[in-house]
Formats: structure tokens, sequence, C-alpha cells
């Protein structure tokens, strides 16, 4: 049973490890917030657009 809950702690931690977060705001040179920009992982297809306050969150399963 030991050896069991090792192992499952061991593929949760391998999962986490191999995700990658992003959030964060766009403000202009006026230090207004850049509402529905897009924001893109380079390389990827991954993606998403601002909200009306500037903020985005990007999530993908690569490093």
């Amino acid at each position: 049973m030991k050896n069991l809950l090792y192992f499952i702690a061991f593929i949760c931690s391998f999962n986490a490890i191999s995700q990658t977060k992003v959030s964060g705001h766009i403000f202009d040179e006026n230090n207004d917030p850049v509402a529905f920009a897009n924001v893109i992982f380079k390389g990827s297809s991954i993606s998403t657009i601002t909200n009306e306050n500037g903020r985005f969150y990007l999530e993908s399963d690569e490093t």
C-alpha cells in the first residue's frame, strides 16, 4: 500500500512539473489597461485575449 501511495505521488508531481501557467496584466505607455489584446505562447497555437481590465491567463500542458 505504501508503494502505491509513493507511485501516485510521483505521477502527480510529474504531471504538475510539465505544465506552464502564465497570468498578468497588459498596460500601454500611459499605464492604461489594454482591453481585448491577443496573448499567445510563442511558437504555439495556445492563445487568449485580455479582459476589459487588461488581465489574462494562459495554461499549457507543455513546459
